[in-house]
């Protein structure tokens, strides 16, 4: 392969200048490259990657180069105590050439720095797929090993098809074999240096490059559909067993660097995939439920008796009863399998106008929502004269611990209308009334969910229900 030294004529994306440390395969031209040479992450071509294991903060541009860093969040020693980051593009692809030049720390094990693709475009209410089958592309992985009883690591690369139920869960249908990334004959070491990595996705092959060098043998391609394919650039935590525990709170374990990463395609025109014209509808940034569809969308705990009112026009769900914890959950049951889109939301935010019928306890909206016992809510309380934001936590299942985080006074009337906003980015859970700012609380508990309702003692109702992205 040849080092590319001049322009395409089809660059697209931060429109920057293909690099010039690359090498496509002769009659392959840009279609993509961003160098990340602005003073922060283009968000008109990417997005943030929104998983518990991701925290937005964790991602910055500076110098030329995306910073991918890898942090201790917590004392658990579980996945949950560390947090990494990563983006997806917008953009989708198919068969081509995708390259990046990349620095991968050595010496990381249960870190995963990684270049790949998917189906996804990493965006919030992730699009579910069911029935289509996809491809996934590891341009390279990083994976633990234990050498001379020593835990450190390497790179693989290869490829998996996948289907997805209803829920949007993956379900594997079968996978190649790994490529590892072994040193070439130059003795070229993939990690701990800043290397040019490619993989040449074709209707019959893959074949991976270090520093426009080959990497082993082509993997043959027999039965990978072309499906839509975005760009993901990630470093999360995979294995807490591996991850050093020593380190203290806010300890950071190393940054995964790119310089850019760019895809090329045969006379810079990205080929058709399958299936087309699905992807941009079924991305849902902003989502405004449906309260009168709750029979499909909505799923009750079973106390009270849910129902949605009209009034003016306007829609109202909500719950008649006064006695007990009547909790409502969006979009996460048996049912909701007509819903184009998964409704998990990592960072955003929760907003609606909450009406409390009676002086009883308080009802509210919850964000992060696990199941019944485990979410963060936002809560009006015209008993106390209070509002607070409130954690109920259970991981082990075996009783569950209610939290107050944060708490304010606030005069509280009940047949009032309160526009609450609950909003979650990273590892910072904050509350609005009327559209001012009454609470903030840190906390790291959960870090994707759906949202609800909630009532105890309290017949209550909700309207103007919308739910946002953030970033």
């Amino acid at each position: 392969m040849s080092l590319l030294s001049v322009a395409g004529p089809g660059v697209t994306a931060a429109q920057a200048d293909p690099p010039t440390d690359s090498y496509p395969p002769a009659g392959y031209s840009p279609v993509f490259v961003d160098n990340f040479d602005g003073p922060s992450l283009d968000t008109s071509v990417w997005n943030y990657r929104q998983t518990s294991q991701s925290n937005d903060s964790n991602v910055t541009v500076s110098g030329g180069e995306l910073h991918v860093n890898m942090e201790r969040v917590s004392t658990s020693t579980g996945l949950d105590g560390y947090r990494g980051g990563g983006i997806s593009s917008k953009q989708y692809y198919g068969y081509g050439y995708y390259e990046v030049r990349a620095f991968v720390p050595s010496g990381l094990p249960g870190w995963h720095p990684a270049f790949w693709t998917q189906i996804w475009d990493g965006g919030q209410a992730q699009a579910a797929f069911d029935n289509t089958d996809f491809t996934e592309l590891d341009v390279f992985e990083n994976q633990p090993t234990t050498v001379g009883g020593v835990k450190t690591t390497y790179l693989d690369g290869g490829d998996l098809t996948w289907d997805a139920d209803p829920q949007g869960s993956d379900v594997e249908l079968s996978h190649s074999a790994r490529v590892k990334w072994q040193p070439t004959a130059a003795g070229t070491n993939p990690l701990g240096g800043w290397h040019t990595f490619g993989l040449l996705y074709t209707a019959s092959s893959l074949t991976y490059y270090l520093d426009g060098l080959q990497v082993g043998n082509p993997l043959p391609n027999t039965s990978l559909p072309n499906s839509p394919m975005t760009l993901w650039l990630t470093a999360i935590p995979t294995n807490a067993a591996d991850l050093d525990s020593t380190q203290p709170v806010g300890h950071s374990y190393g940054t995964f660097d790119v310089d850019w990463v760019a895809y090329y395609a045969p006379g810079g025109t990205t080929p058709a995939t399958t299936p087309t014209g699905l992807l941009a509808a079924r991305r849902q940034p902003s989502v405004t439920p449906d309260l009168g569809d709750n029979a499909d969308e909505w799923v009750t705990n079973g106390v009270g008796r849910w129902a949605v009112t009209t009034s003016g026009g306007t829609q109202s769900y909500g719950v008649s009863s006064t006695s007990g914890d009547a909790v409502s959950s969006y979009g996460l049951g048996p049912t909701a399998n007509n819903l184009p889109y998964v409704p998990n939301w990592s960072n955003g935010s929760v907003e609606a106008t909450v009406t409390l019928d009676s002086t009883g306890d308080g009802a509210g909206l919850l964000a992060r929502y696990q199941n019944d016992e485990n979410y963060y809510y936002l809560e009006l309380n015209p008993t106390t004269q209070q509002v607070s934001l409130v954690k109920k936590l259970d991981p082990t299942g075996t009783g569950a611990t209610v939290t107050t985080l944060a708490q304010a006074p606030l005069a509280i009337t009940t047949g009032t209308p309160y526009d609450l906003t609950l909003v979650t980015d990273d590892d910072t859970v904050t509350g609005y009334v009327n559209g001012t700012r009454v609470l903030s609380a840190t906390d790291t508990s959960f870090m994707i969910g759906s949202i609800g309702v909630k009532g105890y003692n309290q017949a209550f109702g909700v309207s103007g229900l919308q739910v946002d992205a953030l970033g």
